[in-house]
């Protein structure tokens, strides 16, 4: 990342709960926070995603999450104040084709306009987190 960036607070969005974990523990370890999302955003994704996901942070979206899922979670991630970053990783799986997850050319234009500091945050995509 080239640009300064406007928070501590990392949202991570993963269809693997290990990579999730993993990527938690790397992030507490070099003195990095993780997000508290707020109440609206777990709201948002009660609403969106299947009853088994993982209800906090880091947000595992499960194994069988399409680009559509991937999509409409890091629109709600995107939304919330209390993430100032947002890393995304896919874990391929027989059940879904990473390319298919390839929401972020999606929400990338969106995220990068406008003049509130919400749309001026980094967001990271991890194409292939393992495999």
């Amino acid at each position: 990342m080239t640009r300064e960036q406007l928070g501590e607070r990392l949202a991570i969005l993963t269809n693997g709960g290990g990579a999730g974990v993993l990527a938690t523990d790397a992030l507490v370890a070099r003195g990095g926070q993780l997000a508290a999302l707020s109440e609206a955003t777990i709201a948002d994704l009660n609403r969106l995603l299947p009853a088994t996901w993982s209800h906090h942070n880091p947000v595992d979206i499960i194994g069988d999450a399409s680009g559509k899922r991937y999509g409409d979670a890091l629109a709600a991630l995107i939304c919330d104040p209390e993430a100032d970053a947002i890393l995304v990783l896919n874990c391929p799986t027989a059940l879904a084709k990473p390319e298919d997850c390839q929401c972020s050319d999606r929400y990338d234009s969106r995220s990068r306009t406008g003049t509130s500091p919400r749309s001026q945050r980094h967001h990271c995509l991890a194409r292939r987190a393992f495999g």
